[in-house]
């Protein structure tokens, strides 16, 4: 299997130059040009096993082009796995024992919750014990031992609190030092670092002196720079928004709250989708009062708010934007998985200039896209992305895409 998959690998890398799936447009200042690669398709045998792959969750991408990414097998279990040049590694599956250091370490995952992230070589994944309390565990793989984040059912040593809820969807985030992660019910955000739980924010954090109060209903954090920054969403005195609190400084502020202007318009905020961070930058999904929909880039620098999409917007190609699914950043550039009249995109803005990725009905290395998924803010690290599609044929795959700016 290696041997084969990574002359797929090759095959499709040169293809793409011959069929001009490099993009590239040098005469175009802040032009992104970007370059496709299709790391693993369903119905490929998987690593020490006769299973092969059915379908994907979604794809998670560290900042040297490994994939990471969650599957269901031929056998109806799932597992979590990573792909670099062609060869595919196992992290675990449900016939793995829970680490040792869990509440029953005889017992076996039943299944596996939430995203697949990976940072600096590190995996991270939640999944579910197959005892009767179904308590949850969150752990960390770095190829050699499984090291646990958190479980429920566990008290903290800091604080003494009983962790009775995990949040297993989009709650949580690594960028390869920190996990930030929300714990029962919203009452608590919680940094692990270095082998450390510490609480980023709970029900008596102060919020900034704008709102007054105290802050609650955590969800959606994400680390940036080693934990130095974290962006999540709160509420305080009954009004929801998008926070970031500096490490460093102890400070927490507001960027983006239900109620502001956006700047440059007369339209209201009225709710978010999960808010992506990298060196400052935040970018974010926002629907307005009256329904409509678009997408921020906010600079932690400069303080400035910058309108990246608006529903009704013309695309490249002549598509129409009509909503967002999720957003991912890297740098100053964003790059998201959206909704246009024809159908579903990944696109890529630049200091104001857009470039579509990929889009359905698109002919990829002699296949033509029929439907693309599988993407997340994590979906985006360093200068790679990767997103899920599956072909007319009714393939099942995933592509990893790396891209670079002409400035």
């Amino acid at each position: 299997m290696k041997t084969n998959t990574l002359k797929r690998f090759n095959t499709i890398t040169t293809v793409l130059a011959f069929i001009g799936m490099i993009h590239t447009a040098p005469t175009m200042a802040n032009s992104i040009n970007f370059e496709l690669t299709n790391m693993v398709d369903s119905n490929e045998i998987l690593p020490l096993s006769t299973e092969v792959i059915t379908s994907f969750g979604d794809i998670a991408v560290d900042q040297d082009g490994t994939i990471a990414f969650r599957s269901l097998q031929s056998n109806s279990f799932s597992g979590i796995y990573t792909a670099k040049n062609g060869v595919i590694t196992k992290i675990t599956d449900e016939n793995d024992t829970v680490p040792a250091k869990a509440e029953d370490p005889t017992e076996q995952f039943t299944s596996f919750d939430g995203n697949v992230q990976i940072a600096a070589g590190l995996v991270l994944f939640h999944g579910t014990p197959n005892n009767n309390s179904a308590r949850e565990i969150m752990i960390i793989d770095d190829g050699k031992r499984k090291q646990v984040v958190l479980q429920e059912g566990v008290t903290l040593e800091s604080g003494g609190m009983l962790i009775d809820d995990i949040e297993d969807s989009e709650g949580y985030g690594f960028d390869g030092r920190a996990v930030v992660v929300a714990a029962n019910d919203g009452d608590f955000l919680l940094r692990f670092q270095h082998g450390k739980l510490k609480t980023v924010g709970d029900l008596s954090t102060v919020a900034p002196a704008s709102l007054g109060g105290t802050l609650s209903d955590y969800d959606d954090g994400f680390p940036d720079k080693h934990g130095q920054r974290i962006v999540y969403y709160a509420e305080a005195n009954g009004i929801r928004g998008i926070f970031i609190n500096k490490r460093q400084s102890h400070s927490t502020r507001s960027i983006l709250l239900k109620g502001d202007t956006i700047p440059g318009t007369s339209r209201i905020v009225n709710s978010f989708g999960d808010p992506a961070i990298d060196g400052g930058n935040v970018a974010v999904g926002v629907r307005d009062i009256d329904g409509e929909k678009s997408i921020h880039f906010y600079n932690d620098k400069t303080k400035v708010l910058k309108t990246v999409l608006t529903e009704g917007d013309l695309l490249p190609g002549g598509s129409i934007f009509t909503d967002y699914n999720d957003v991912g950043v890297s740098g100053q550039t964003v790059i998201a998985h959206i909704n246009t009249d024809q159908g579903y995109m990944v696109i890529a803005w630049h200091k104001g200039v857009l470039t579509e990725i990929i889009m359905e009905g698109d002919n990829f290395n002699g296949k033509i896209v029929d439907r693309i998924s599988n993407f997340a803010r994590h979906s985006v690290n360093g200068r790679f992305f990767g997103f899920g599609v599956k072909t007319l044929d009714g393939v099942n795959a995933l592509y990893r895409g790396k891209f670079w700016v002409e400035e």
